[in-house]
C-alpha cells in the first residue's frame, strides 16, 4: 500500500479518504487467515491457531459485538460475494449475533465472477443497497474476495504482461482500491452516511515477495502482518493519523466505547479511545513467529528460537514482560476455548 511505504502507486484513492479519516499506522492481524480475524475482529477473541473457531469450537458460548448490537435494537447483516457455508461461516454469524447474511445465492446468476466469487464492485453495489434498505441503526459488515488468490480482476485492470502471481496480486490491489473508492463515494451520498461509521480494514497481510528485502526480522514482520484501519464518516471532520499499537480484538470494544452503551463482557482487547500509550498489538503465525508491539518497544519471538528486541530503551524488566505477556496469551487463548470458559451459558 503508499499509506504503508509502497511505491508502486497501487492505492491512490485509499490516500485520498486518509485525508479525510483517522489512519491506524501500526494495525496488525491477529492471525494470517480470515476465520482468525473474524473471532478476533467481532468477538474480540484470540484465534485458535489451530483447529478453526468456527467449525471446531461451534458450541462454545460466545457474546460478540453484532449480538451486544442486536440487542440495543441494531439492525445487523454481514455480505460476501461467495458461499458463506465456507469455514461454518453460515451457522456462527447468526449464533454471534448477524441477523441477516447475504452471500452469492442472493445474487443474480449472472453477476460478474472474479477469482472465489462475485466481483467486489457487484459486492459494494449489492452492499449500498442493502444498507439503503435497512433500519436504522444499524451494524453491517462486507468481506471482499477479490484480493484473495487466485486475484483475477476485469481486463482493464490488467496492467501486466507478466502474469506472474506476484503481479497478479499487484492488480487485484489496485482493484479493490478503485472498487471501494466507488462505494465510499456512494455511500458519502446517502442519507446514512453523516450518522454512520465506516471502518476499512482488512482480515490478514499478504505472503508475497517483499517489495525491496527486509531490513531486520521487525521489518519482516511488519510486511506480513501490519494491516490497514482507516475510520471515516461524516462525523469525522479532520484527518488524524494514530501511532499507537492496535489489533484486530480492539475492534469491538472501540465501536462499543464509541456507541457509549454500557455492557458487560469478557473480551480480550482494549478500547482504542481509552488506551495509553501502553496499548498492546499482538500477532502471530505459528511456527513463524509471534510479537507483542507498543511505543515503548516491540518483541518478536522468531520460530519459538529466537528474540528480537526493538525499542525498550535497555528495560530488561519490560523486554521480559513482553515476551512472558506473549506466552500468556497464546496459552490462555488456546485454553478457554479448550474449556469452552470465553463466556457463560445464557
Amino acid at each position: 500500500m503508499d499509506s504503508f511505504g509502497s511505491e508502486l502507486g497501487l492505492t491512490p484513492n485509499f490516500g485520498k479518504w486518509k485525508q479525510k479519516g483517522i489512519f491506524f499506522n501500526n494495525f496488525y492481524a491477529n492471525g494470517f487467515q480470515t476465520r482468525h480475524a473474524e473471532i478476533a475482529a467481532y468477538c474480540s477473541v484470540m484465534p485458535n491457531y489451530g483447529e478453526s473457531v468456527f467449525s471446531h469450537y461451534n458450541s462454545n458460548h460466545f457474546l460478540c459485538l453484532p449480538e451486544i448490537l442486536k440487542r440495543k435494537g441494531y439492525s445487523t447483516s454481514w455480505i460476501n460475494g461467495a458461499d458463506a457455508a465456507y469455514d461454518n461461516q453460515l451457522t456462527m454469524f447468526p449464533k454471534i449475533g448477524f441477523q441477516k447474511i447475504i452471500d452469492r445465492f442472493d445474487f443474480p446468476s449472472n453477476t460478474e465472477t472474479l477469482g472465489w466469487g462475485f466481483s467486489d464492485e457487484a459486492l459494494f453495489e449489492k452492499w449500498i443497497k442493502l444498507l439503503d434498505q435497512e433500519k436504522e441503526p444499524f451494524f453491517s459488515s462486507a468481506l471482499t474476495t477479490t484480493n484473495h488468490h487466485p486475484f483475477d480482476v476485469p481486463e482493464n485492470f490488467k496492467h501486466y504482461e507478466n502474469r506472474s502471481v506476484q503481479n497478479k496480486y499487484y492488480e487485484a490491489v489496485n482493484y479493490v482500491d478503485s472498487m471501494l473508492n466507488q462505494f465510499l463515494i456512494a455511500a458519502s451520498k446517502t442519507k446514512w452516511f453523516e450518522n454512520t461509521l465506516i471502518f476499512v480494514t482488512s482480515d490478514t497481510s499478504n505472503y508475497q515477495n517483499p517489495q525491496k528485502p527486509f531490513s531486520n526480522f521487525e521489518d519482516f514482520v511488519k510486511t506480513r502482518s501490519k494491516i490497514p484501519l482507516l475510520i471515516i464518516g461524516g462525523n469525522i471532520k479532520k484527518p488524524y493519523l494514530e501511532k499507537r499499537y492496535f489489533s484486530q480484538i480492539d475492534l469491538a470494544p472501540t465501536i462499543m466505547d464509541i456507541l457509549g452503551f454500557p455492557y458487560t463482557n469478557s473480551w480480550m482487547g482494549n478500547s482504542m479511545l481509552k488506551s495509553g500509550n501502553d496499548s498492546l498489538a499482538y500477532t502471530n503465525r505459528p511456527g513463524n513467529y509471534w510479537a507483542v508491539m507498543s511505543l515503548k518497544g516491540r518483541y518478536y519471538n522468531e520460530a519459538d528460537q529466537n528474540d528480537h528486541y526493538f525499542g525498550f530503551n535497555n528495560n530488561q524488566t519490560l523486554k521480559l514482560e513482553y515476551k512472558k505477556i506473549g506466552k500468556d496469551w497464546i496459552d490462555s487463548a488456546k485454553w478457554l476455548l479448550q474449556e469452552n470458559k470465553i463466556w457463560y451459558e445464557e
